[in-house]
């Protein structure tokens, strides 16, 4: 059964037509779209294309089975030579006229013409031409030797030339308060491309508050424009970065407020196998589901990877094949088992799963079925495996995505392995609320589980959350506990191991976080110039920090004596030193001091 895939026709860039790839896209069928010449992805568009031609659309509709209004190409466009054939050219009886909009900035000739069959051939062999059909004209690179093609053609065929220079939107537009943003950029030397940048979204933004003074406008409903605009308009982070930039800077450099900060996710493209769990896992949790119809309905959908409507017109022997497909033994038994019960009790004569009228069961009975059996048999493993294939497409830490991943499962199971596609608004508030009442949770645990139940229904279930449901807890203003320097040399004098000393020291004197201590490379220490380079720190960020002149002499002895090789801190197996063997340094340290502080290496 071919899979499917959804196109569009694209106007790329105004230069040429492409085929857009609509939505995202499995692994599996990004695989067969990398086999096709041509294939790319671009940022600005925020999709996958390729080009428009017969053979593209012959390959696509060989391999998928394709939902488009997009006519298949009838034949390509015409080689370009390298210059036209003037010559060849045939005057008009009419003095018609040609008329030429450049564009300096944008390096684009718009080119309008009375329509003939000639002149219209001609056009369409100048280097990089297009033809905007909507706007009746031609879009050509603003090359000099185009623009000279132009004159040289409007010439042999006898018609004037008639040429115009496009003014930028910006310096035209009249609104008093784009005029003046316009003007105050200009007056800090911005160049003209920043202005462009900045004006559609400045612009944007002064319409859609036409009824509304500005200058009275705070800062939550500049935040609420922005986060729904950003959604609304799927914009890039160039485009999100133009956004936030033009009503800053209408705000702090213009009006002279104080600098506001916007939060803004980073934009995350998660795209999930439907293949959801492997062999193994399968294979633990079929003995928990004793019904023949679940175990295949299970096999079916998050094995193989079959959408519901894929299982819905699941024809029998179509099913016998993939059970046919089967390598693994022991699946096979249990798979041929459970189709020979299932076929036993229902007798199906067309479908695989079908109504005792023998249609086919509608796909949303399926899903329903299916959100049934993940919760009667307690399949936590499917939750899991989904959470995990998300997060391990962000650029979350390692513990974020543990973090994530436990407190989401938590979740589940407070609600009863409840399908989250079949939770209600009001249930995840009011699991909140009763995170928040419980003595024993604090708010940052609150604020993880907030977190992950968001990035679950954002980027899993794509849907979106009115703000007021996620109400984050105040964090609790508590003083840190903090060391004197006595106490400092209490500790490292305390430590007779050296590597464990200078593991201290150094965490403590560099102010390294743990993670960053145990990444840390012998190249990444500069002893000529007294500095630690950390890559890769916090918020994946390159910083540089100063070396103790303690350690100067410290970590010469401790690299002679123990000879690590890559790492400064090496575990036995020359690999970087454990966080638990870190920790129990810290602990046994701590309590040979006897002090009354909590220390952790945090406190560090």
């Amino acid at each position: 059964m071919k899979q499917v895939l959804k196109i569009e026709k694209l106007n790329y860039k105004g230069l040429e037509t492409r085929i857009k790839i609509v939505g995202s896209i499995s692994p599996s069928i990004k695989d067969q779209l990398k086999q096709i010449e041509g294939f790319s992805y671009s940022k600005t568009y925020s999709c996958w294309h390729l080009p428009y031609s017969k053979e593209v659309y012959r390959q696509l509709k060989q391999h998928f089975e394709i939902q488009t209004t997009v006519e298949p190409p009838q034949k390509a466009k015409p080689v370009m030579p390298d210059m036209l054939d003037i010559k060849t050219a045939k005057p008009l009886l009419n003095k018609a006229r040609i008329y030429l909009d450049i564009d300096k900035r944008a390096k684009k000739i718009y080119v309008r013409h009375p329509y003939n069959t000639y002149i219209f051939q001609q056009f369409g062999q100048i280097p990089n031409s297009w033809w905007q059909k909507e706007k009746h004209q031609w879009i050509i690179a603003g090359t000099n030797d185009n623009y000279l093609l132009i004159k040289q053609l409007a010439e042999h065929l006898q018609m004037s030339i008639e040429v115009k220079e496009v003014l930028p939107a910006y310096q035209t537009d009249q609104n008093p308060t784009i005029k003046q943003f316009v003007e105050s950029l200009q007056m800090k030397n911005y160049s003209h491309n920043t202005l462009e940048a900045y004006y559609p979204y400045f612009k944007d933004f002064v319409d859609a508050h036409s009824e509304i003074d500005l200058k009275t406008l705070g800062y939550d409903p500049i935040y609420r424009y922005i986060k729904k605009t950003v959604a609304e308009k799927k914009l890039s982070d160039t485009g999100i970065r133009h956004l936030v930039s033009a009503i800053k800077f209408y705000y702090e450099k213009m009006l002279g407020r104080d600098q506001m900060m916007f939060y803004l996710e980073k934009k995350i493209d998660v795209v999930i196998d439907p293949r959801i769990i492997d062999l193994e896992t399968f294979l633990s949790i079929s003995e928990r589901i004793n019904h023949p119809t679940s175990l295949l309905l299970v096999y079916f959908h998050y094995h193989l990877g079959l959408s519901s409507e894929q299982l819905s017109a699941l024809g029998l022997q179509d099913a016998k094949r993939y059970i046919a497909d089967i390598l693994d033994p022991n699946l096979k038994t249990k798979i041929i088992l459970a189709a020979k019960q299932h076929y036993e009790k229902y007798k199906p004569s067309n479908y695989l799963f079908e109504k005792t009228d023998q249609t086919q069961v509608p796909p949303i009975d399926i899903q329903e079925r299916i959100y049934a059996i993940v919760q009667k048999y307690q399949l936590i493993e499917v939750y899991k495996a989904l959470i995990k294939q998300a997060c391990k497409q962000t650029e979350f830490e390692y513990a974020t995505q543990k973090d994530y991943t436990n407190t989401f499962l938590q979740f589940v199971k407070s609600l009863g392995y409840k399908h989250p596609d079949k939770v209600e608004d009001q249930e995840i508030r009011d699991f909140i609320i009763k995170l928040v009442r419980h003595p024993n949770v604090s708010t940052s645990s609150v604020n993880n589980f907030i977190s992950s139940i968001k990035f679950f229904y954002k980027h899993i279930s794509k849907r979106e959350f009115d703000d007021h449901l996620f109400y984050r807890p105040k964090v609790e203003e508590s003083l840190p506990t903090v060391l004197s320097l006595e106490e400092i040399y209490e500790i490292t004098n305390s430590i007779k191991n050296l590597k464990h000393r200078c593991l201290i020291e150094l965490t403590y004197s560099a102010g390294l976080r743990r993670s960053e201590t145990l990444a840390l490379k012998i190249a990444d220490i500069d002893f000529g110039r007294g500095v630690i380079n950390i890559k890769q720190g916090k918020g994946k960020k390159d910083r540089t920090v100063m070396l103790a002149d303690s350690l100067k002499t410290s970590l010469p002895q401790y690299f002679a004596t123990y000879k690590p090789e890559v790492y400064v801190f090496e575990s036995p197996t020359k690999g970087p030193y454990s966080a638990t063997s870190m920790r129990m340094v810290l602990k046994k340290a701590i309590e040979a001091i006897e002090t009354q502080k909590h220390v952790s290496l945090h406190t560090l």
